[in-house]
C-alpha cells in the first residue's frame, strides 16, 4: 500500500515495524516491571494479532501477495552476497552495542530487588537489551524473512552445552543458532519437494 516507503532500503521499515511491535509489548508488559514471563506472553499476543492482520491482507490481495508469502516463510535463497553486504554494518553495531551492555545485564541474573540494590534499574536494563535484540531481528527479517524459534532454541542449546555465564551465551548462542539453521536449511535441500519448503517453515 505504500511503496514509497522502501525507496531508501528495507532497514527503516523494518527498524519503524519493529519499534510499533517493541511498544505494544512493552505497554502490555509495563504492569509487571517488563518481567521475563510477562514480556514472553506479551510477544505472544502481538505476535498472533500482527499475524492475523498481515494473513488478512494476504488473503485480500492474494495476486499482489506471493512474495511477501515467500518473505513471511523465511527463504534463505540469495542471489548474490548484497544481503550479507548490507546487514554487516549493522550487526557490527548490534554485535558492539551488546557487548557494552554485558555488564548490565550480569545484573540480571540477581533479583529485581537485588539488582536495585546496587544501584541498578532493571526495567531499563531490559528495555535497552531488548532494543539492541529487537533491532538486530528486525534487521535481518528484512533480508531474509521471518525465521522463527531459532532465537529460542539456540540459548537454551548453549545453556545446556555449559554456557552458565552471560558472556558465554552472548558467544555461543548467535554460533549455535546459526549453525542450527544451516543444518535444517541443509536437511530440507536434500529432500524430494525440498524447493516447496522454506527454511523459516522447516525451523
Amino acid at each position: 500500500y505504500a511503496p514509497w516507503l522502501l525507496e531508501g532500503g528495507r532497514e527503516g521499515v523494518a527498524l519503524a515495524g519493529g519499534a510499533l511491535a517493541t511498544s505494544a509489548v512493552f505497554a502490555l508488559a509495563r504492569g509487571r516491571s517488563f518481567s521475563p514471563v510477562s514480556i514472553i506472553i506479551a510477544g505472544l499476543v502481538v505476535s498472533l494479532t500482527f499475524g492475523s492482520a498481515g494473513a488478512l491482507l494476504m488473503a485480500l490481495n492474494r495476486e499482489y501477495t506471493e512474495e511477501l508469502f515467500i518473505w513471511q516463510s523465511g527463504s534463505l535463497v540469495q542471489n548474490g552476497d548484497a544481503a550479507v553486504v548490507a546487514l554487516a554494518p549493522w550487526l557490527l553495531a548490534g554485535i558492539c552495542a551488546a557487548f557494552l551492555l554485558w555488564r548490565p545485564l550480569r545484573l540480571l541474573d540477581l533479583s529485581d530487588d537485588g539488582a536495585a540494590s546496587l544501584g541498578t534499574r532493571p526495567a531499563v536494563i531490559r528495555l535497552a537489551g531488548m532494543a539492541v535484540a529487537v533491532s538486530l531481528g528486525a534487521l535481518v527479517v528484512a533480508e531474509v524473512g521471518v525465521i522463527g524459534f531459532v532465537a529460542l532454541a539456540a540459548p537454551a542449546l548453549a545453556r545446556l552445552a555449559g554456557a552458565r555465564t552471560l558472556g558465554r551465551r552472548l558467544v555461543w548462542s548467535p554460533l549455535i543458532g546459526g549453525a542450527l539453521l544451516w543444518l535444517t536449511d541443509r536437511l530440507v535441500q536434500h529432500l524430494p519437494f525440498a524447493g516447496e519448503i522454506p527454511a523459516g517453515t522447516a525451523t
